[in-house]
């Protein structure tokens, strides 16, 4: 068989073929649902002045792609302020947070919501091991 996938579903014409190399059938697919099949009955191979040709008009509307938003960067830790919740420009933080070994290797890397840590926690020692994960 021959055909493409689009998201991991059929998508468009997808044509069978038997053993000994003849066309079998087209089937048109539209989002993993069969819209339509033609299929060849006759068990001699098709002559040149006998072939079906079948076309499929392709639409020229296109679904809209749904894309992740841009990640959004780690703030460093010494930009935010505050004791048990951490503020940043005056607001309870939420979003990334990185904080850095003087020689620039990373320390620790979490997530802040509204102000409190959140979720995976990841701490690294001087050489760039993990020494410890938390989750909160």
């Amino acid at each position: 068989m021959e055909g493409m996938y689009n998201e991991g579903l059929k998508d468009g014409t997808w044509t069978f073929w038997k053993e000994t190399g003849q066309q079998d059938i087209i089937e048109v697919y539209k989002y993993g649902k069969l819209v339509t099949n033609e299929g060849t009955t006759t068990q001699e191979p098709a002559k040149a002045d006998s072939v079906k040709v079948v076309v499929v008009e392709k639409e020229t509307t296109k679904e809209p792609e749904h894309k992740q938003p841009p990640k959004p960067r780690a703030v460093e830790w010494e930009r935010l302020k505050g004791g048990p919740v951490k503020y940043l420009d005056g607001v309870p933080y939420s979003g990334p947070v990185v904080k850095h070994y003087r020689d620039g290797g990373k320390e620790l890397e979490g997530y802040f919501n509204l102000g409190h840590r959140s979720g995976k926690w990841i701490y690294y020692d001087h050489f760039g091991i993990v020494k410890d994960v938390r989750y909160y």
